[in-house]
């Protein structure tokens, strides 16, 4: 089932395009803070904090380490771990997700590079 289309009672058919995540990972002086944005609509008030206490638990991350946004289409997955009333086919994506959160942000860690970063500060007057 698709996030934003409640009037529909069907299941979503085919796909247009593949979602996708970016993750990145900063670590300073052995601290880490993670970012994360998936092509999801919303991850919801009950599936959020489930996830987010997995990756914390799972890294030993505190809140303010983990990032997680999404960018808010409706051509994704409702993200659902309901099981009285979830679809069976929106609770499992919801688990594997989690997984795949899991085994990207491992695979990350273990390949951090050193970077250079920077700010900037500019305007553009418009007429």
């Amino acid at each position: 089932m698709l996030y934003g289309y409640a009037a529909r009672k069907t299941p979503s058919e085919g796909i247009h395009d593949p979602l996708s995540a970016r993750i990145v990972v900063f670590e300073n002086n052995g601290k880490k803070v993670l970012l994360v944005s998936s092509d999801l609509g919303s991850y919801g008030r009950d599936v959020f904090p489930v996830i987010q206490k997995s990756i914390m638990d799972k890294f030993r991350l505190k809140e303010s380490e983990l990032f997680l946004s999404t960018i808010h289409t409706h051509s994704s997955p409702i993200l659902s771990l309901n099981k009285e009333k979830g679809n069976p086919n929106n609770i499992k994506y919801t688990e594997e997700l989690n997984k795949s959160y899991w085994w990207l942000l491992m695979k990350h860690c273990k390949n951090l590079k050193p970077v250079h970063t920077g700010v900037g500060v500019g305007s553009s007057r418009l007429v």
